[in-house]
């Protein structure tokens, strides 16, 4: 059983955030066939999110 007894425990917004976030990536890295292993650059809109505690700047380089 993937969820079991977890599924009905209360999340907060974040968590759920991070779920789907991390739920869509793989989705798209399935679509686009994008490795693991693929660098993705911090644009300036993502460095200036606030409320984010990453502390990314632009230019930053990530893998996936």
């Amino acid at each position: 059983m993937l969820f079991g007894k977890c599924e009905k425990e209360r999340r907060e917004v974040a968590s759920l955030t991070k779920i789907m976030t991390c739920y869509c990536v793989i989705k798209l890295m399935e679509r686009f066939e994008i490795e693991d292993t693929e660098l993705i650059e911090v644009s300036g809109d993502a460095s200036s999110v606030i409320g984010t505690s990453a502390d990314l700047l632009e230019g930053d380089t990530l893998t996936i």
